[in-house]
């Protein structure tokens, strides 16, 4: 096999992206990608702010960069600094199948 790094998989989710993939596993049928992991955290990350008060685009953008959330996608969350606290996971390919290493 082979062992690479991937943004996201849900074979090497954990915690709140494990919560997301098994979420998203039962109401889809399919397992989650790295597209639709991206797409909670955005969804998830404005609305958060929003309800934090947000009115306008330029408050929406500078309170989802004071927002400190752990993320399911590729990110693994945003630390005090505003940067992605993880930006990879490992996983291993074995014929046509994704394995955990």
């Amino acid at each position: 096999g082979a062992i690479f790094s991937v943004p996201f998989h849900p074979l090497v989710a954990t915690g709140a992206a494990r919560t997301f993939a098994d979420a998203f596993q039962l109401r889809f049928g399919r397992p989650a990608d790295l597209y639709a992991a991206s797409a909670y955290d955005a969804g998830r990350l404005i609305s958060t702010a929003v309800e934090r008060g947000a009115m306008t685009r330029p408050d929406l953008l500078a309170r989802v960069r004071e927002l400190r959330v752990d993320t399911v996608g590729p990110y693994g969350g945003i630390s005090p600094a505003g940067t992605p606290l993880a930006s990879t996971r490992i996983v291993e390919i074995r014929g046509d199948t994704y394995v955990s290493p």
